[in-house]
């Protein structure tokens, strides 16, 4: 039958005012639909009070609710959400506790709005429970009033485990004793708790606290950096295993391992020096390494008789290795005993170390380097000494010998040994060597000087000469002329020198008779100022000639002017020297001057003329003069007289000279008496040098004429 839509209608409106009278607005669903409505439209808190059964119809729907099983750490607080099975029709569902939990806390329901199927709450573990597991039973109920079975919610209680990730080893490597090798690794705590370090670790490691830090705990989640130190006090390997929560079974912790190495080793630990006879040196060494992984510096403490050229203080670089040379000086020659300390960080090491005393061993003093003694020359009657020492310089007593020379040689105090003399380490024996000769000779002679391994001939050379003749100087007049001529400083002046070229001038005959220049009698000239301020009134020559090598090197002389003139003539001793020639000068022209003796009455035929050269001294601000041998000189040689022509002077010049005789053995005499003479001035007139200039004006106008008319093409 199909109803009018009034009909309809009016059903409709009965049908709805009919279920709003029946399920009141927000109400208690846990009561029985005779119970007293709860107009809240949320209850404000759980609800304990239990619903009243109904009996189920087939037109009721029951909710779907699944149990659960939920784990969580003790102490913890989790979230649950209390849901139903979702069907086709959304309907407002009601939950509410059954059975509370025991080993924990439930929150209250809350219901959110925006989703009236489900209702939230919060469970709490009571961290002072043991209890592993815990339970809460929940119901849910329709609107229509019909209640689902209740339905468990299972509670897993795990205890909070930390579990730390780290590296599985740390190698702190060679560390020197007494220092310390730090390491730094990142541990991370994926675990549920916290984890706390001990900072306690047995020797040699050692955990490294930041300032202020008493521990290091590490929250579940989070890392943080843990240093550890290894110093060990004591060699070889060290292992230890820092216990961690790994959750690994066979990686419980990190595995620390290190090793203890001295900063330095030294070896041998006993040297014995040895003997260098060559240098007389002894020594030894030591090697120095480091084995560490940095270098280090070494002390070396060695006494005040060993010497080493490395100094007291080593470096060595990581694992180097450095030889130490210890040595005695040569001149330390005695036994040795003692130690040889090595200090680095604190670690010491001592190397004993010893060497004999020397072998004997003699040095000689007072002969030159080729073992030769010259007692030098004497006078018969006379003698010469020597002082010769021999020392042993060595750290043994040792056996000497001596052999003496044989006279005229004397070797007083060693003639007196007999056989072998025993010297002992530093001590001498000095004795003399004396020259007593009887007649002049020349005598060498040895003196051998031996011990064990060595001996020492020393030449000895002495001279015996006979006393030379005196030489009388007679005086004779000086002649004076014009001012001395002098030169630059240090050199000598050209104005005193003769030339060495030019004519031969006048030369008078040898034969001439010049016995009224020598029957005058000579009268001194007047004193000549000098520079000291002294008055000479005659020149300085010395009387007699003595010497004890041969020959003398004629000594400086002050001539009749006060000036100082050097020679460069060496006298003889050992012979009978000519007679000294006592000479004039005779006569001088423009460039030449001729100068007359006696001849004396040795007869000597051969002679040398010298003259004085000027020079100026700047350091001593003073004139000084020497004399050199004249090579432009004639010499005529008659019974009677000798005459020098010197050739080759210059015009209106002062020439001061002296003559020599020679011996047929090369000697020569004490040099004369020094005379002086000017040259004459040169005959050229001015008209001459007038004409000249003239003529020399002529040609050069004439030169320059034809050369201008022959640039111009005019010739």
């Amino acid at each position: 039958m199909v109803l009018p839509p009034l009909h309809l209608a009016l059903a409709w409106v009965v049908l709805l005012t009919g279920m709003i009278s029946f399920v009141p607005a927000r109400a208690d669903v846990t009561k029985p639909s005779g119970a007293p409505v709860n107009t809240e439209t949320r209850p404000r808190g759980r609800e304990r009070r239990e619903p009243e059964p109904t009996s189920p119809t087939p037109e009721d729907r029951l909710p779907v609710i699944e149990p659960k099983r939920l784990k969580l750490l003790r102490g913890e607080t989790i979230p649950i959400t209390l849901d139903s099975v979702e069907d086709s029709i959304s309907q407002r569902v009601r939950y509410f506790i059954r059975d509370e939990p025991k080993a924990g806390f439930l929150s209250e329901l809350k219901e959110p709005a925006e989703d009236l199927s489900i209702a939230t709450l919060t469970y709490s573990s009571d961290p002072a429970s043991t209890a592993k597991t815990d339970q809460f039973t929940f119901a849910a109920q329709y609107p229509f009033g019909r209640v689902a079975t209740p339905v468990p919610i299972i509670l897993e209680i795990v205890e909070p485990t930390p579990v730390i990730q780290a590296v599985p080893a740390l190698d702190f490597g060679r560390t020197v004793l007494g220092a310390e090798s730090v390491r730094t690794i990142v541990l991370t705590n994926s675990g549920t708790a916290a984890f706390e370090l001990d900072p306690v670790l047995d020797p040699p490691w050692g955990w490294v606290l930041a300032p202020g830090e008493k521990s290091l705990r590490i929250p579940p989640g989070q890392a943080a950096p843990a240093t550890f130190a290894f110093r060990p006090s004591k060699l070889g390997g060290f292992v230890f295993r820092l216990p961690l929560p790994t959750g690994l079974p066979d990686k419980p912790g990190v595995l620390f391992t290190g090793e203890g190495v001295v900063p330095f080793t030294a070896e041998p630990e006993t040297i014995l020096l040895d003997f260098d006879a060559k240098t007389r040196r002894r020594s030894a060494r030591v090697v120095l390494t480091n084995p560490g992984p940095e270098g280090v510096t070494v002390l070396v403490a060695s006494g005040d008789r060993l010497e080493s050229p490395a100094g007291n203080r080593i470096w060595l670089e990581k694992e180097a290795r450095k030889e130490l040379l210890f040595a005695l000086p040569a001149k330390d020659a005695s036994a040795f005993q003692g130690q040889i300390h090595f200090e680095s960080s604190g670690y010491q090491r001592s190397v004993q170390a010893g060497a004999p005393a020397t072998p004997g061993f003699l040095a000689l003093t007072g002969v030159d380097s080729s073992l030769s003694l010259d007692l030098g020359k004497v006078f018969p009657g006379e003698s010469a000494e020597a002082v010769v020492k021999l020392r042993n310089t060595g750290g043994q007593a040792v056996s000497a010998n001596f052999q003496p020379p044989k006279p005229p040689f004397h070797a007083r105090r060693l003639s007196e040994a007999s056989g072998p003399q025993e010297i002992a380490p530093g001590a001498e024996i000095a004795f003399a060597i004396a020259f007593q000769p009887e007649a002049p000779q020349m005598v060498r002679d040895q003196l051998i000087l031996s011990a064990p391994g060595q001996e020492f001939v020393v030449t000895l050379r002495a001279e015996c000469v006979a006393v030379p003749s005196k030489v009388e100087v007679t005086a004779t007049t000086n002649m004076t002329g014009g001012g001395m001529a002098s030169g630059p400083g240090g050199t000598i002046s050209h104005d005193t020198v003769p030339a060495v070229v030019g004519p031969v001038g006048s030369q008078p005959s040898g034969s001439g008779d010049y016995s009224s220049m020598f029957g005058a009698t000579a009268v001194a000239p007047a004193g000549v100022g000098t520079a000291a301020g002294r008055q000479i009134l005659q020149a300085e020559i010395p009387k007699a000639v003595t010497g004890r090598n041969g020959e003398l090197a004629l000594p400086p002389m002050i001539s009749s002017d006060g000036l100082l003139a050097f020679s460069p003539h060496k006298l003889k001793t050992d012979v009978k020297l000519p007679t000294v020639p006592l000479f004039r000068v005779h006569h001088s022209t423009e460039r030449s001057a001729l100068l007359v003796w006696p001849r004396p009455q040795d007869k000597h035929s051969l002679f040398q003329v010298e003259v004085r050269a000027t020079s100026f001294n700047r350091e001593k601000q003073r004139p000084e003069c020497i004399w050199i041998p004249i090579s432009k000189v004639k010499f005529t040689v008659a019974d009677t007289y000798v005459t020098a022509d010197v050739f080759g002077l210059r015009p209106d010049s002062y020439y001061m000279f002296r003559v020599f005789a020679m011996g047929q053995t090369g000697t020569n005499s004490l040099p004369s008496k020094e005379a002086g003479v000017r040259t004459l001035r040169s005959s050229v007139s001015l008209s001459t040098f007038v004409n000249v200039g003239m003529l020399a004006m002529v040609i050069a106008a004439g030169g320059g004429i034809y050369l201008l008319l022959r640039r111009n093409n005019l010739l």
